[in-house]
């Protein structure tokens, strides 16, 4: 049987929200056995956010949470309760790394800080994911992504010219950037661990990982200009870049960069004159979408060569012929949500594939399982610290 390439891999898994649980999805989608830890008393925030399967919410119903922790196991610990924190530190123990994303000092006043943590067990590959560094005078700053959309720069190079700053439709830091970063550093410390390496400690500060979405604004404030205004649809290299309304009350997206785009743009407009982006070339663009829907007017422009897209929606996606074919939607039966859509690992590994194993847990749903088997509590035992509010 063909297995995944981080199988024999096991993670005690204690964060929560959005960076993390994505960063530690990857990871169990290519076979490491990843452990998520909660507490029925202050459950992971996500559990409570919409979208609700059928609109009906519950804490095993979030579509978000759903989302960010495929083929994981999942336990309930109350790590204020002795018999909670000597449970975490059992299955420390047996795990090769440790994740959080809290703020600094919360791990530590369990006792599960790396320091402590590396005298009983030496090899562990230890990960601390703060919004802004271990450190420092901001260290202890609190906030979720859009506070990361903002301190990163993000937030200042997106918007219309002259208006104030506008969202990005979603916390892109917890999506991309932050979460790849954590995960490809688990990797490579896994890596050297296995080659004789050892254990290591990993700190990734989300700030520092989001501010590499800013390339060409930093090269611009090394060189004494003065801030990029904001584009809005624009690009500061591919222009003209247009985002027009078609016919159908879609969009269309064009960018032109060479002069071979330019020359494809201009004899399918029927143009003429000096190939450049002018206020008359865009209103005759504009015209001509408004007779087009918009797949038909992507179809049009990308038969001439030139780059076209059409601005799609969830829906939209759920039935692109693209993502079909590549076989990027997978269909879970969770218990509770029934038959969920979830992204399929993009990643596509020849011979150790990564595979969708399992939906999100349910809360607590694995509690028994890894007390029992991994952990070796017998049934007594465990119904014992059950009692003592241990697993909430």
């Amino acid at each position: 049987m063909v297995t995944r390439p981080l199988e024999g891999v096991r993670i005690a898994d204690f964060t929560w929200v959005g960076v993390g649980p994505f960063a530690t999805k990857f990871l169990a989608d290519f076979g490491a056995d990843v452990i998520k830890v909660e507490s029925t008393i202050n459950v992971d925030v996500v559990r409570k956010g919409q979208p609700f399967a059928n609109g009906k919410p519950g804490l095993n119903r979030s579509g978000y949470f759903a989302n960010r922790n495929t083929s994981k196991r999942g336990i309930t610990l109350n790590l204020k309760h002795p018999g909670g924190l000597a449970i975490a530190k059992d299955l420390i123990r047996l795990s090769d790394v440790v994740i959080n994303n809290f703020s600094p000092g919360v791990m530590a006043k369990f006792g599960l800080d790396y320091d402590t943590v590396c005298k009983f067990n030496t090899e562990i590959i230890y990960v601390d994911m703060p919004m802004q560094g271990m450190s420092g005078p901001h260290a202890r700053f609190r906030g979720y992504g859009a506070m990361i959309n903002a301190l990163s720069g993000l937030y200042a190079s997106t918007g219309l010219e002259g208006r104030r700053p506008v969202g990005t439709g979603t916390n892109y830091p917890d999506h991309v950037p932050n979460p790849l970063h954590g995960a490809i550093a688990i990797v490579a410390a896994i890596t050297a661990c296995k080659l004789g390496a050892g254990g290591r400690y990993i700190e990734i500060s989300q700030l520092e990982s989001a501010t590499s979405v800013l390339g060409p604004y930093l090269m611009q404030a090394l060189n004494g200009s003065t801030p990029d205004r904001m584009l809005g649809n624009g690009h500061p290299v591919g222009e003209p870049q247009w985002i027009l309304p078609c016919r159908d009350g879609k969009w269309c997206v064009i960018t032109i960069r060479n002069e071979r785009q330019w020359e494809s743009f201009f004899t399918l407009l029927k143009l003429a004159g000096p190939k450049r982006a002018t206020s008359a070339v865009q209103e005759t663009l504009a015209c001509w979408l408004r007779g087009q829907t918009a797949e038909r007017a992507m179809r049009t422009l990308q038969d001439a060569a030139i780059p076209a897209g059409w601005v799609k929606d969830a829906s939209d996606m759920l039935g692109d012929p693209q993502l079909a074919h590549s076989g990027h939607w997978v269909r879970l039966d969770h218990p509770q949500m029934g038959k969920t859509v979830h992204d399929a690992p993009v990643a596509r590994l020849s011979k150790t594939p990564a595979r969708l194993s399992a939906p999100a847990p349910m809360l607590g749903q694995h509690t028994r399982e890894v007390m029992m088997g991994l952990l070796k509590l017998d049934t007594t035992e465990f119904e014992k610290l059950r009692a003592q509010g241990v697993f909430n």
